[in-house]
């Protein structure tokens, strides 16, 4: 009986099937250049369904930096007759973007949405309800948003369209590869993480020469969720550095079975010379007819001076000012601290709007429209 039963227990034991292990994509070698921080998608599986973590090692952490992003959402896009991209949204960073775009798609706002234009090898751009380019939604512009990390320099790069400066709203474009000329100038906001091969088949659409998808390239459902299982690793090294690093990610499921891929990360100097973006600006507040300074500040990837520009000193270079302030306002910004001094006049309250902006010499690069708020 002993002998039977012992028989019935291995029988079971051995009906018991084992814990699939977690997976974790191969890493190719990757180039970084200094200065221009790379993200390196991290493609996971977990078939017990609990979720990865993930932990990243670097051979030479004083020369390359590395860490695993942690904390974002996704973003999913359907395409009918296509598949689907998964995007990790960069809310951490961008987080007045992410969380627009995020927003629309939760409304169901891109749904059935197309991709009108595809311009072969450089970008796909959709998010305007008529499909014109010229639309938009309901919720109307918002300003630009930078993050010295956020760079086109990869495919897959999801970044905002917009027709001028913080002109943002609802349209977005995914870069087929690096775009050098775009940074600080459109904001990115996510990474793709999965469907490189929708995105690479939409890019190959037949178009006119307007660059419209001779057939319709529709998001069929966009939606936000969590994705516990891919995730994002971001390589920095210190500008004009040079070198080669090793780095190892490993990837833990919730039985702590773990997994694990090493690469390497040859290292050089980026050329790209970067213009200087505006950091934002807390709401200003003052009081009736008392003056408020404000420092602003300009900030450069490559550390060159940048300057600084009122609506005067724009107007006096033939520049564009997007917004001309009211009579009862004066201001002025000192050219090269950035100093910001605002002065109400003849007892005027309520909000007020003024222009500034950042320049490479007396060009300006980067406007940012402020609201002056001036209490009784």
């Amino acid at each position: 009986m002993r002998r039977e039963a012992v028989g019935l227990l291995a029988a079971a034991a051995l009906a018991i099937p084992a814990q699939a292990a977690p997976e974790l994509a191969p890493i190719d070698a990757q180039t970084l250049l200094a200065g221009s921080p790379l993200h390196v998608v991290l493609g996971g599986s977990d078939p017990a369904g609990a979720g990865l973590s993930f932990e990243v090692v670097t051979s030479d952490p004083e020369l390359l930096a590395a860490r695993v992003l942690e904390g974002n959402r996704s973003l999913r896009i359907r395409v009918s007759g296509y598949g689907e991209m998964v995007f990790e949204l960069f809310e951490a960073r961008a987080p007045r973007v992410a969380q627009r775009i995020a927003a629309l798609a939760e409304s169901g706002f891109y749904d059935g949405v197309a991709f009108h234009r595809v311009v072969g090898g450089f970008v796909i751009q959709g998010g305007d309800p008529g499909g014109t380019g010229a639309g938009g939604s309901d919720l109307g512009p918002f300003d630009d948003q930078f993050h010295v990390e956020l760079q086109h320099n990869r495919g897959g790069v999801l970044s905002m369209a917009k027709g001028g400066d913080d002109s943002n709203d609802s349209q977005f474009f995914i870069a087929a590869g690096p775009a050098r000329h775009l940074d600080y100038n459109h904001s990115v906001f996510g990474q793709l993480v999965t469907g490189e091969e929708v995105r690479a088949a939409i890019d190959a659409v037949a178009t006119d020469g307007a660059d419209r998808p001779l057939e319709p390239v529709v998001m069929e459902n966009v939606e936000v969720l969590v994705d516990g299982e891919n995730g994002v690793l971001v390589l920095s090294a210190p500008e004009g550095s040079t070198g080669t690093a090793v780095v190892t990610v490993a990837a833990t499921d919730g039985n702590g079975v773990r997994v694990e891929r090493t690469f390497q990360v040859q290292i050089s100097p980026d050329t790209q010379n970067s213009p200087p973006f505006l950091a934002d600006v807390a709401p200003i507040v003052t009081r009736v007819d008392t003056p408020v300074t404000v420092q602003l500040q300009a900030i450069d990837v490559e550390g060159d001076p940048a300057f600084y520009l009122d609506e005067q000193t724009l107007a006096n270079n033939g520049l564009a000012v997007p917004v001309v302030s009211g009579p009862d306002l004066d201001y002025s910004v000192d050219f090269e601290t950035g100093l910001l001094t605002i002065t109400p006049r003849n007892g005027v309250t309520g909000v007020e709007r003024i222009t500034v902006a950042t320049a490479v010499q007396a060009v300006a690069v980067d406007y940012q429209v402020l609201a002056v708020t001036i209490e009784p």
